[in-house]
């Protein structure tokens, strides 16, 4: 789950077909992202902070950083 509570956050998820933006200027409004959806975020301004709820601490091991990478899994996954 993520939340703008400071500034203008512009968040961009793609299915590794179709993507969608949403912008997130207050913490009323927060937006849940899945598993094996790419996510990317635009700090809009300086003073943007951004709280992410997770269900588990932070492991690198457990993300994909390459889109080309993301969009091949997703694919695997689909067959």
């Amino acid at each position: 789950v993520l939340i703008c509570i400071n500034g203008k956050i512009v968040v961009t998820c793609s299915d590794g077909i179709d993507s969608k933006s949403f912008t997130l200027c207050n913490p009323e409004t927060a937006i849940f992202v899945p598993e094996l959806i790419w996510d990317s975020v635009e700090y809009c301004t300086d003073d943007s902070i951004l709280l992410v709820f997770a269900n588990r601490s932070y492991d690198k091991s457990d993300y994909i950083l390459d889109l080309d990478e993301f969009k091949e899994i997703k694919t695997q996954s689909l067959q």
